[in-house]
């Protein structure tokens, strides 16, 4: 196999491309992949197929060898076998050189006159189910078909190619003959290549390399010539008959043209002869017209007698193999056309003859495989049935039989069932003497687990009298540690008051001489806020006399105004204006007036308040100092009982956990000795069990015989 995934992957592709017809892409892939893998037997193999499809026969000898050479595989061994034998057979073959390099000369001449049903007749040989030869074929596995379908389409493809030449073509010699296309067959047999033994693998690639040269090479399997005899009597005109059907239109066309030149020269002559006392116009009318009458006459009587002459080579050349391919349809493979001529219908009826006779012996050949093969499956049916006489005692238990080793095919089978018995043998007698061993061991196995589970239950009986006592113990003491936690629990619950007690305290005494502080502030705030007002007091009063003033020039103004007439009415207005923004002025100035001296008498008022809320905050402050000591020592007697209760509750709790794992140890050692006594109980059973399966597996293979003189049991 390929050293790598890809190069596997790129072999699957070379492989495909080469079933396919994509020789050249298989050609391509596998040079790449025999640089990176040179002793690869599968890529070498396949490397040489290729080689031999493009008739580099050296190249694949090479590789054939170098498959043997790097490979223990008897398949690959086979395959390159098959090839060098290929090869050897392509070397040897005497038509070699000539049958590939040169085009056939069927395809150089058009067949014009073959009707379509003529042309098919001939690929549907291999349908014909009627032939009774070949119907007892499909049962042996060998089908000839496949070799006659590619005789049948050589033939077809040729015959049609023939019919696509063109009539007009000026150089007939220069046609060639198209390159073969790869057909279902020819893909089948390169499947084949990888699936087939060596002898047919052998034949699908000869017969696929025979496809890749020319399609006329399945006629030459005797080393014929292809040169048509004439087997008929030619008479005056065989000269026509001999010539290609290019030459024959070339010689009927200057048959013509002289004759219609020979008849108008006489025409001519004699109408200058006999028509000289004609009228001028009237004269030349009747010269062209006789001359053309004359001339007419004269070709078509020509051409009626020329044509007819081919027509009847072409009819009776076409209607010969019509019949005989008529006749290969019915099955008569002995059929034989009639060569008339050596011209393009003498080569095909040649080629007819060539191919019913290849297709003849390939029916012969296949008729005799098949036989061979049936005689081959019905030996091997015979050596069955005896091998299975044989061995048929096994069936019933007898180990002793021997099937008889023979030097056919079947002997080999033979000699390795008759290994395969005395192995069997041997295995049955080492389980017989194995179950005994097993049966006495389980035994006394099953016995000792029955004391040992009798044992375990009367030790488990006896702890859990203990464990009851244990768990009395186990309750005292935890009832006890039960109050200590009770007691530490009350005693720090009381310290923890008077922690926060303290805690309070100290806040409280915070709290108040922050108060103390925010009141000292708001004296000085209100004192200042008394002098602001005072100050307030002057500033409106200042405002008071600005505004009468102000007021008193309103008056004026307008006095002026009045007396100014209409050229001072505008300026009135505006003193106006004045006078009552003046007026609104001194009464909010008034009302300020008022606000600012009741703030004044509240201020005396908070100022005397807070002197006194200020003694009150020292005073309770000192209080607060007083109880905060008393707190203290509180929290000192607390602290002492929570220590003193703490150790007693430690001493406690150790104990009751000493306590509990006695009782969990006693409660595990009793849970211990009741599972022990469980499970003892349960391999009690299942060495019982086992005992049983002992005796039913002697019991068994008791059932075999070993020895010859022992007697078969039912």
């Amino acid at each position: 196999m390929a050293s790598s995934i890809k190069n596997q992957n790129d072999y699957e592709r070379a492989k495909t491309a080469y079933i396919t017809g994509n020789y050249e892409e298989a050609a391509s892939i596998i040079e790449k992949l025999a640089e990176s893998s040179p002793s690869d037997p599968e890529i070498l193999l396949l490397r040489g197929h290729i080689y031999c499809y493009f008739q580099e026969f050296d190249q694949a000898r090479e590789q054939y060898n170098l498959v043997i050479e790097n490979t223990d595989s008897a398949e690959y061994i086979d395959c390159a076998n098959s090839g060098l034998e290929t090869v050897r057979q392509w070397l040897d073959a005497p038509f070699r050189d000539d049958s590939i390099d040169e085009p056939t000369e069927a395809s150089e001449f058009p067949f014009g006159d073959l009707s379509e049903d003529e042309i098919t007749a001939i690929s549907a040989l291999d349908d014909d189910d009627d032939d009774e030869p070949l119907t007892n074929l499909k049962d042996t596995g060998f089908s000839p078909s496949q070799n006659l379908d590619s005789t049948h389409r050589q033939v077809a493809t040729e015959i049609s190619n023939s019919q696509r030449t063109n009539l007009d073509d000026d150089d007939p010699d220069t046609a060639k003959a198209s390159p073969p296309t790869p057909t279902a067959e020819e893909t089948n047999a390169n499947q084949a290549l990888f699936t087939t033994s060596n002898q047919e693998g052998a034949g699908l690639f000869s017969s696929t390399a025979s496809q890749q040269g020319t399609n006329d090479l399945s006629f030459d399997g005797e080393g014929e010539s292809n040169e048509p005899i004439v087997e008929q009597e030619q008479g005056l005109l065989a000269f026509l008959d001999q010539v290609s059907l290019a030459k024959k239109q070339q010689i009927l066309a200057d048959a013509v043209g002289v004759a219609s030149a020979v008849v108008v020269a006489l025409g001519s002559f004699g109408i200058s002869s006999f028509g000289e006392n004609q009228p001028g116009f009237f004269g030349n009318l009747v010269k062209s017209s006789a001359l053309g009458l004359v001339g007419g006459v004269g070709s078509g009587a020509v051409t009626w007698v020329m044509g007819g002459l081919v027509v009847k080579q072409v009819k009776r050349s076409t209607g010969d193999l019509q019949a005989q391919l008529y006749a290969v349809q019915q099955g008569n493979l002995q059929a034989k056309a009639t060569v008339y001529s050596q011209d393009e219908f003498g080569q095909l009826a040649t080629g007819f003859n060539q191919m019913t006779r290849v297709v003849s012996t390939t029916t012969k050949e296949a008729q005799r495989k098949a036989q061979e093969q049936e005689q081959a499956k019905e030996d091997l049916q015979r050596q069955v049935i005896r091998l299975l006489d044989d061995v048929e005692g096994v069936a019933r238990g007898d180990l002793t039989v021997q099937a008889e080793v023979s030097a056919d095919v079947l002997g080999a089978v033979a000699d390795a069932f008759n290994l395969t018995i005395r192995n069997l043998r041997t295995i049955v007698q080492q389980v017989k003497e194995a179950a005994r061993q097993v049966n006495e061991g389980a035994a006394e196995s099953s016995s000792f687990a029955r004391g040992l589970s009798e044992d375990a239950l009367r030790q488990a009986e006896e702890l859990a009298v203990s464990l009851n006592s244990s768990q009395m113990m186990t309750e005292s003491i935890q009832r006890v540690a039960d109050n200590a936690k009770e007691a530490e629990s009350v005693a720090r619950t009381a310290s923890e008051t008077a922690l926060k007690g303290g805690e309070a305290v100290d806040s409280t005494v915070a709290g108040i001489l922050q108060i103390r502080e925010t009141v000292a502030q708001s004296t000085r705030k209100v004192k200042r806020l008394a002098e602001s007002s005072q100050e307030i007091s002057k500033i409106v009063s200042v405002i008071s006399q600005i505004a009468t003033r102000t007021n008193n020039l309103a008056l004026n103004a307008s006095i002026e105004a009045a007396r100014a007439g209409e050229a001072g009415r505008g300026f009135a207005v505006i003193a106006d204006e004045v006078r009552q923004l003046a007026d609104r002025s001194s009464k909010s100035l008034r009302e300020i007036e008022k606000i600012v001296l009741q703030i004044q008498s509240e201020t005396s008022f908070v100022m005397i308040a807070m002197e006194e809320g200020t003694q009150q905050v020292i005073e309770g402050t000192e209080r607060a100092e007083q109880a905060k000591n008393a707190l203290e020592d509180i929290i000192q007697a607390s602290n002492r009982i929570d220590s003193l209760v703490e150790s007693i509750t430690a001493d406690t709790v150790e104990q009751s956990k000493t306590a509990q794992s006695v009782a969990q140890v006693m409660q595990s050692v009793e849970m211990t000795a009741q599972g022990t006594s469980q499970e003892s109980q349960q391999v009690s059973t299942a060495l019982q069990n086992l005992v049983s399966l002992a005796g039913d597996l002697l019991a068994s293979v008791e059932r075999f015989r070993v020895n010859p003189e022992d007697e078969l049991k039912s």
